[in-house]
C-alpha cells in the first residue's frame, strides 16, 4: 500500500505474483509462437484468450495454464470495479458479477447444462452492456428477440446479478477514467506488470480498508466499532506526513499497528522487566500495563485527559463513546477533523 494511504510504500506480494502470471497471458495474446500459447488460444472461446475461465482448463492436464487462467479470472473481478469497465466485460464466470447475495457467479448452473451446451458460443460472448439499452435494463422479451432465448429463471438470476453489481459499483467506483476492455489493457502493456498492479491496488484500497487487520485490531483495542472509510483513511495515513519529525512518525505508526513496546510486552521478552504500569506503581497500585491502559485506562493518564479536555474540547465526560471517537479517530460532530486527530496523537506521544 502507498505510504500516503498508511502503508509502507511497498507493493503487495500477492498482487505482484498475480501480475507476473498475467504478463504470461499478455505474451500469449500477442504472440502465438509456443505450444503452451497455442494451447491457450485453442481452448479459448472464439480464440479470445481474455475470455478464458477456469472451467475451460483441465487442471490435471494443464496445471500451469490453469494457474494462469485462475489469476486472469480473479483479475476480471477486480478490473470491473474501475469506472465503466464492467460494461465491456463478459459476464460468464466473472467474480464480482454475482447473485444469491454474492454467493453465485453466472455459470453453467445459471442457464442449465443442456441450454448452455446448445447456446455456448452466444453465452460466452455475452457482455454486461448487452443487458442495457439507452442506459436502461433490457426486458426479457427484448433479450429473447435479439440475443438469446433465456428462460425466466436464468433471466431473473442474471438481472439480480446485474442489479447487485450496479448497486455496489456505483457506490464504490474507484476512478473517473474512461472505460477500457481487459484485452485493450493487457495488449497495451509492453513490458513489466506495473499497470496490472496499479489496477489491483486501486480497486483494493477502498474496498478492503475496513477489513485490514491493522484496522480491526486497533478498533478492538480501543473498544470502538470500525468507522467509515474516510475516517480510516485519515487516521491510518497520518504517520506518513512529511512535516512530522521521525520520532513522532515512528510513534504514530507503531501505535496504529499495535507494536509499541509497553511494559507487558517487554516482560514477555525479559521477565526481569516489571509488567505493571509505571505510573500506577508510583501511586501504589499494581495494574498490568497494556495498550488501552497505557493510553486511556491508567488513572494518571485519565486525569491528564480530563484536565486537558475540560480546557480545550466541548466533551466533558472522557468515559463517553463520543469522547473515545474523538480521542482515537478525531471525529467531531460525526466528521473527521485532522487537527483534532493530530492534537491527540501528539498528546499521546508526550504522555
Amino acid at each position: 500500500m502507498k505510504k500516503s494511504n498508511g502503508g509502507h510504500g511497498f507493493f503487495k506480494i500477492d498482487d505482484f505474483l498475480m501480475a507476473q502470471k498475467l504478463s504470461w497471458i499478455t505474451r500469449a495474446i500477442k504472440y502465438r509462437i509456443d505450444n503452451w500459447r497455442i494451447d491457450l488460444y485453442i481452448l479459448a472461446p472464439d480464440y479470445d484468450i481474455t475470455r478464458l475461465r477456469k472451467i475451460d482448463i483441465d487442471r490435471e492436464r494443464h496445471p500451469i495454464l490453469f494457474n494462469l487462467v485462475e489469476s486472469l479470472e480473479y483479475f476480471h473481478g477486480q478490473f470491473i470495479k474501475e469506472n465503466g469497465n464492467r460494461f465491456l466485460c463478459n459476464i460468464f464466470c466473472t467474480p464480482g458479477i454475482t447473485y444469491d447475495n454474492g454467493n453465485s457467479v453466472i455459470s453453467i448452473g445459471t442457464f442449465g447444462r443442456d441450454f448452455y451446451t446448445r447456446h455456448k458460443e452466444i453465452i460466452r460472448r455475452l457482455t454486461y452492456s448487452d443487458f442495457f439499452r439507452n442506459e436502461r435494463h433490457r426486458t426479457l422479451d427484448d433479450i429473447r428477440e435479439t440475443l438469446l432465448p433465456l428462460t425466466v429463471n436464468a433471466w431473473l438470476k442474471i438481472r439480480s446479478a446485474i442489479a447487485r453489481t450496479e448497486q455496489l459499483l456505483k457506490k464504490d467506483a474507484t476512478t473517473d477514467r474512461l472505460k477500457i476492455s481487459i484485452k485493450d489493457l493487457l495488449t497495451g502493456i509492453n513490458k513489466g506488470s506495473k499497470k496490472v498492479r496499479q489496477v489491483l491496488a486501486r480497486t483494493r484500497t477502498r474496498q478492503e480498508l475496513a477489513n485490514m487487520r491493522t484496522v480491526t485490531t486497533f478498533c478492538n483495542l480501543v473498544g470502538l466499532p470500525v468507522p467509515e472509510n474516510k475516517v480510516i483513511e485519515m487516521y491510518i495515513k497520518i504517520w506518513g506526513f512529511p512535516f512530522l519529525q521521525n520520532e513522532i512518525c515512528e510513534f504514530i505508526f507503531k501505535q496504529r499497528n499495535n507494536c509499541l513496546m509497553l511494559n507487558n510486552r517487554l516482560n514477555a521478552i525479559d521477565p526481569e522487566v516489571d509488567a505493571t504500569c509505571t505510573l500506577c506503581r508510583i501511586r501504589g497500585f499494581t495494574i498490568r500495563d497494556g495498550f488501552e491502559h497505557g493510553f486511556f485506562g491508567c488513572l494518571s493518564i485519565n486525569g491528564i485527559l480530563t484536565k486537558t479536555c475540560s480546557l480545550l474540547v466541548p466533551v466533558q465526560n472522557v468515559e463517553s463513546v463520543e469522547f473515545r471517537r474523538m480521542y482515537w479517530f478525531g471525529i467531531v460532530d460525526d466528521e473527521v477533523d485532522m487537527h483534532v486527530t493530530f492534537f491527540f496523537d501528539i498528546l499521546r506521544y508526550v504522555m
